[in-house]
Parts: C-alpha cells; structure tokens; sequence
C-alpha cells in the first residue's frame, strides 16, 4: 500500500488539474497550478482533509512513493513472512542506530538486543547482517528488498541437531543456570565432556560438539531474564530489566506508538432495553508525545477487531468525527502511518492478519519482552489517567476493591448511554487531556506533537478506501449465485455476479468485512487483483457494527429458546396434533366415516367447519413453519405468531393457533 508525506514536491490532482506543491510556510503550502502556473496558499489541515475525502487525488507516478509490500509478500506462506520479518527486525535496528556510520561492534550489539528482544535463539552472523543491510539499502530502502530470492529457497537445516541440543540444555540447566552462576568456559567444558561421552556409548550414531562462539550465541538467544532469574535471583533480574526496559527513546512523533487494551471501570447503557455493559477501550499511544492518536471504544471484546479499528482511527483524521460531538471546542490533530508499534504477547497482537495489515504500511511490530511491562508503561499510566480523571465523576462507575465500593451498586446506578459516554471520553481527551500540563514531558502534550510534526512530517496512506479495506476483517467464503454469506449476512450485486459466471460454479475466494459497518463486503477479484465493493442484500445492515449485529442474534435466540412461559410453541404444534388425531378417533365411533373429516376440521371454536385436511397438507404446513420459524430462510426476519398463523392459514390451517396463542405473542 502506497504512503505519501504533505511536503513540497507532491503532486496532486483536482478534477484533472494538476498541482506541484512548491514550499511550506508554518503549514501553509505554496501550491503551482501546472496548467496556468497560477500560485495559491492553503494550509495542512485543509489539504489533508481533501486527500482523504478523495477531492484531490496523489499523482502515484511522478513521486518516488513507499510501497513497503508488493503483493508478491501476501503470497507468502506463514514461515516465509517470519523470515522476512526477522530480517528487518535486525536492519530497522540497526538503520535507527547507526545514523549512517554502521561498524562491526554497532552491528554485533544490535544482533545481541534484537535477538533477546525477539527471543532469536539462532541469530545471524556479522556478516549476515551487514548483507542485509546492504540489500535494504540497494532495493530501495524498503521491505520489500529484503525479499531477493530468499523466499524461493526451501527450508534450512537445523543449526544445532534436536540431539546436540537436548544434550546442550541438560548440561547449561545443571552447570550454568544455576546460582553459583559459573563461567560460560567452565559450562562450555562440560558440554565437551558431555558430548565426549555420548559418543564413547554411542560409536554409531556421533555428534558433533559445537564451538564455543555456537555455544555463546546460543546462549545469548535463551530468554534474557530466565537466565539471570536462574543465575542471579529475582530481585536482580528485576532490577537489572527494569532499568533496561525503562529507557526508551524515540526521536519524533509516530517513530513508536504502544497498543493496549483495557476494560474501562464503569457500567454504561448498551443499545439494547435493560442490558449494560462495561465497554472496552484500545488505544493507540504515542511515545514520544505521550499522546493517544488513535482509540476504540466499544463492547467487542479485546481482539483484531478492536485493534484494527483503533488503527484505523489513529491513522484517518479525526476531523468528521469530532464534527459528530458539538461539545469539543479544541481539534486532534494527531494521526498518520506510525513507524513502529509495540505490543504485549496477547493472541489478539500474533494475528496474520494484523501482521500483513502492518507489513503493507510498513509498521514494524515490537512484542514487548515477558515480564518486562514496563515496556508499556506509557499506556497504562494514560489508562490511570482516565479512570481518575473521567470515570471517578460518572455513574456506573466500578471500584477496584470492597472497601472502596462500600454499598454503592454499579449496575444499578449505570445511567449514560453509550453513545454519551463516548461524546464525554473524546471531549477529556481533545479538550483535557491533550492541553493540560504533563509533568513527565514537562511540556504540553498537543504543543510536543506540533513541534514534532513540524520537523517529522508524518506519512499517510494515499487512499483512505485502500486502508479501511487494509484493516477490515479477513474471511474466507464460498461464492454461489446467491453471492456471499458472512456471519449470516447475505453479500450480492451485479458485479458479483459477472464473477461467479465467470467460474461457473461454487469457488472459495478473499472477503473482507469492515466490523463498523456490515452494509457492504469487499470481496477479492483474483483476476483484475482488486477488493469489488459488494452492498448486503438487506439495506437494515447498513451502519449496523458486527458486535450490534452479534448481540442482536444472541438476544432473539435466547427469546426464542425461553419464548413466553404462558406460551410455547412448540407445545402447542404437540397439542395441535394430539387433538386432531383425538377428534378423528372420536369422530369415527360417534358420526361414522362421513362426518369425520368435517369433525375433525373443527378445533376450539363452534365455527363453521372447512374442508377436511389431509395429513400431509397438515405436515407440510408445519414443515414450512418450521422452516420460516426457527431460524429464518434466507432474506427472511424472525417471524411472528401472526405470519406463522397465516401461513397455517394458506395452508388450510385456520383455526389450528386459537385466540389463546395470539394473545401470548
């Protein structure tokens, strides 16, 4: 995916015309009007604004643009990708220290921190490394150089045997991680002596004892705390850790921006009558501003969904949306690609497709190291902030322990909708937060980010539609003429169509679903390698967000699973049938074979009776109920009594649901 920096030199078009910006002035651009070299001013904000809503359009081939990912990388299988990944873990690092002079001993000390940071226990050599660089470096300076045709080769062989290396870890497990903490020679000894042995009981089946440099890298690639928790002791392996982890240092606004999620203290209003919940809050944290550029908040629990729509939100600027709240006064001007992100070990961060999503904006991901949280200790002090700063004073609010609680119910008192509370949490940030004093910068918070961007522009994508289909769900579906089904929504259109005649039959492909709104899928066509916009069949989904569509299902399940205690309709097609077969029997001894078709047709009600119904008229009936009553057939609402009466009605079924059913509906 393309990224584009507002500066002098981008060219652009409006409606076919094209302009060159030729300089900048305290974020007001110089713009040339090529076709009559006219000259205007227009300031940031307006024309990233206009970027976005698509009014103006990045002329893609007169700038040297960064495409970090071709496609060919999506091709990738998942070993493949942690292979390209770990090579520019290494390059990035070393690039972000070297300032350009790069030496032996610089190189060898980012082996050693990305490595242990990455938990590498095989890291590469020197040399590896240095032809690394130079092929980032000759390719473009991008990922996608780091490509070559490495991922044509076939898998490698093991650098150390599974044999070597159970023997390697039993004699570091009794003679180096231990607290008498020996030196790595002494250990290295005794693996040679190990391995001596071995080979005298085993003649036939040698192995071979590695070096000393193997042994020393192989160690250098085991868990960095679990070695000096073993050698040294708790207390010192936090110690040591914690005045590792705490100095991180990051040169300009979006150089690392730390990703969390946290369940907020406070009970509030879902959509739904008489249910609250406590909503989930992702956010998007800027290092080196210490500000929140991108948020989520919502009831989907903590996950890909939450993630990329926070993303997505930290990237897009937030001008539309903050026209939605007519309490903010002040503006967020905080968004853009960020260079690199860090995230803890939840299964929600190792997605592949959170992967590829950041692969394709060229965001480096950094996993934090176990037991290290500090490394994230920006976020949780922010979390801190909001829930001393803004949930302390709204109803609904939680406690962390009884004491605090005392008898105050949070459910009971939970009293603002969500959508208030969402209006109230912006409003802290944009109005509060962001233009109040921080003493850890020493400085405003907005005021840090304006200097920043100043001298750092920052990257945006060059097309908003690409990135809200870049971080959209991925699902894998079968195409029919009917067209797509995800979560039991259907996806058609014309376009969809011509594809799947194209195929002739039933074919799995790429969908992607935007988890805010279910009113259209983007499905992959393989042929022309683009995302086709197809609308969901029924326009109710449109705006609908896949938790509201989610909780909506779950609730008219639960209703229909415990339906109204004073009427079950299941009993009732039991007794329906137990009735009539009683009239029929009863009719035969008391009116003969002539009357008891019309005996039997009368149920309940002194009416006129119809004509008789055959059984399988009453089977059939009831299959189609069934069918349109349970679970809905395709495009139809969960009926009520009243459509499965008249469809017991076309079926010659009339009085079979009395006045007693009805009534209970």
């Amino acid at each position: 995916m393309h990224k584009i920096s507002i500066e002098p030199g981008l060219k652009y078009y409006d409606n076919q015309t094209p302009f060159l910006i030729k300089s900048e002035i305290e974020n007001q651009f110089l713009v040339e009007n090529l076709s009559n070299h006219d000259t205007s001013m227009i300031n940031r904000v307006d024309l990233e604004m206009k970027f976005f809503n698509a009014e103006y359009i990045v002329d893609l081939d007169a700038i040297s643009v960064t495409d970090p990912v071709p496609r060919a990388i999506d091709m990738l299988n998942a070993e493949q990708k942690l292979a390209l990944d770990r090579k520019y873990n290494y390059v990035s690092r070393l690039v972000g220290l070297s300032g350009g002079n790069i030496s032996k001993s610089l190189v060898a000390e980012v082996i050693d921190e990305v490595a242990a940071l990455y938990g590498d226990t095989r890291p590469p050599s020197v040399s590896r490394v240095y032809a690394w660089h130079k092929q980032w470096r000759d390719g473009g300076q991008t990922k996608s150089a780091l490509l070559s045709k490495s991922h044509k080769r076939g898998p490698q062989k093991p650098y150390i045997s599974r044999e070597a290396q159970a023997l390697i870890d039993e004699v570091l497990r009794k003679k180096f991680l231990i607290r008498e903490s020996p030196t790595l020679m002494s250990a290295y000894q005794s693996i040679v002596d190990t391995f001596k042995e071995y080979n005298d009981r085993h003649p036939l089946r040698e192995l071979t004892c590695p070096s000393y440099s193997t042994i020393y890298r192989y160690i250098k690639g085991l868990d960095s705390y679990e070695v000096m928790l073993k050698r040294k002791g708790k207390q010192a392996a936090d110690r040591f850790f914690k005045k590792v982890g705490k100095g991180v240092e990051v040169e300009a606004p979006l150089d690392l921006v730390q990703i969390d999620h946290t369940i907020l203290d406070i009970h509030v209003l879902t959509p739904f009558e008489n249910v609250v919940a406590r909503p989930t809050l992702t956010v998007a944290f800027d290092v080196k501003t210490s500000i929140p550029i991108g948020i989520y908040v919502g009831f989907a629990s903590p996950g890909y969904e939450s993630v990329m729509l926070c993303l997505r939100n930290a990237i897009l600027p937030k001008d539309v949306r903050l026209k939605q709240f007519e309490w903010i006064k002040k503006d967020w001007p905080c968004h853009g690609v960020m260079r690199a992100i860090v995230l803890d070990n939840g299964k929600e961060f190792h997605s592949e497709h959170l992967k590829d999503a950041c692969n394709a904006l060229g965001i480096n991901i950094i996993y934090h190291p176990v037991r290290v949280p500090h490394y994230k200790g920006a976020v949780e002090r922010f979390f801190g902030s909001i829930n001393t700063g803004l949930l302390s004073q709204l109803k609904g609010k939680t406690f962390s322990n009884i004491a605090e609680k005392g008898d105050y119910d949070s459910v009971k008192n939970a009293a603002i909708p969500m959508a208030a509370f969402e209006k109230a949490l912006y409003k802290w940030i944009v109005d509060v937060y962001l233009r109040r004093f921080n003493t850890g910068l020493e400085d405003y918070p907005i005021e840090v980010w304006q200097r920043g961007v100043k001298e750092y522009p920052v990257d945006l994508p060059a097309s908003p539609e690409d990135l809200i289909i870049l971080l959209s769900e991925v699902q894998y579906r079968k195409l029919t003429r009917k067209g797509v089904t995800v979560d039991k929504v259907w996806y058609n259109s014309d376009e969809l169509n011509t594809y799947f005649r194209a195929f002739g039959k039933t074919t799995k492909i790429k969908v992607k679903i935007d988890p805010s709104d279910l009113g259209q899928a983007y499905v992959f066509n393989e042929r022309s390698q683009k995302f086709m916009t197809v609308p969901a069949i029924e326009s109710k989904y449109s705006g609908l967000s896949k938790w509201q569509h989610k909780a909506t299902r779950k609730l008219l399940n639960l209703k229909r699973k415990t339906g109204d205690k004073k009427y079950n309709i299941n009993d009732a097609f039991i007794e329906m049938h137990s009735l009539i077969d009683e009239e029929i029997k009863s009719s035969k001894k008391k009116l003969g074979k002539k009357k008891s078709g019309k005996r039997a047709a009368r149920y309940k009600s002194g009416q006129n009776a119809k004509p008789p119904v055959r059984p399988s008229a009453i089977d059939e009936a009831l299959k189609s109920i069934d069918t349109y009553g349970i679970e809905g057939g395709h495009g139809q609402a969960t009926p009520t009594i009243e459509n499965m009466m008249l469809r017991a009605k076309q079926a010659g079924l009339t009085n079979l649901f009395g006045q007693e059913g009805s009534d209970n509906e």
